[in-house]
């Protein structure tokens, strides 16, 4: 039994080794997706919810509706005002001894109250909200009869229109030997049996830190040198059926044939 627990461990030792020289890896890795909010432009209660988390939806797709009464009465105000401005300077025309100054007066009211009445109209638009493109649901964050301002968040729609990428944090010592475009192995800890193939597409312009919420600040005299991390985009290539499988923010470890560093 030792001699076999010894042979299992050489063996896996040497997988280890042969892995770390062939190929630059890391499992600080996380798969990334386009999730966006779903806001609302206008304020009102939410009169009717049209989707659940985690349904599929595809662009145009009503979302929520609110309800709209108030912004339909301003705009009938809107169109009485352009009816009665409408009926003024047709009197002034009407009229010999009407002043040029008074008709540029109406004439600029009636311009004022047609861009109002524009506005109105974009209101009662905004109070149905669509799905900007084909996507899934995730989280929602309202319900019927909730009462909303305009910019609240609503819900959140994943985008099934754009790839999916993987964010490595590689050490600053492993960025020499990585260039754009080096094909990359991916492993998603969900699925440790399959393995998915990827390209370096872009790095990031500074380190991890620098875009934190305090950045560490060495001039403060308790400097302590730590290896910083370079986020490193790298595109998921594959079909799309296989790509369904994974979920933004899901752990991946990356391997990358190890090349030749910058000069």
């Amino acid at each position: 039994m030792a001699g076999i627990i010894i042979v299992a461990l050489a063996i896996w030792g040497i997988f280890t080794l042969w892995g770390y020289f062939t190929y630059i890896q890391t499992n600080n890795a996380q798969i990334d997706e386009h999730v966006n909010p779903i806001i609302s432009k206008a304020g009102g209660l939410i009169v009717a919810v049209k989707f659940e988390e985690n349904q599929l939806v595809a662009k145009g797709d009503t979302l929520l509706i609110i309800d709209n009464r108030e912004y339909i009465l301003q705009q009938q105000q809107t169109e009485a005002a352009i009816q009665k401005t409408r009926a003024q300077l047709q009197l002034l025309e009407s009229n010999s001894h009407a002043l040029k100054a008074e008709k540029e007066i109406v004439q600029a009211e009636l311009n004022r109250l047609a861009a109002l009445l524009h506005s109105h109209k974009l209101d009662i638009s905004y109070t149905v909200i669509t799905a900007p493109y084909n996507g899934r649901m995730g989280r929602q964050a309202v319900e019927t009869g909730q009462l909303i301002n305009a910019g609240e968040t609503l819900a959140y729609i994943v985008n099934n229109e754009t790839d999916k990428w993987v964010v490595a944090n590689f050490k600053e010592t492993q960025i020499s030997y990585l260039h754009i475009g080096d094909s990359a192995k991916l492993i998603a800890d969900a699925y440790p049996e399959q393995t998915f193939s990827g390209k370096i597409i872009s790095f990031s312009p500074a380190t991890g830190s620098r875009f934190s919420l305090l950045p560490p600040d060495n001039a403060t005299g308790n400097y302590v040198k730590i290896v910083q991390r370079i986020p490193v985009r790298i595109r998921i290539d594959g079909n799309k059926k296989d790509l369904e499988l994974l979920k933004a923010g899901m752990n991946v470890n990356v391997y990358i044939p190890k090349k030749q560093r910058h000069e």
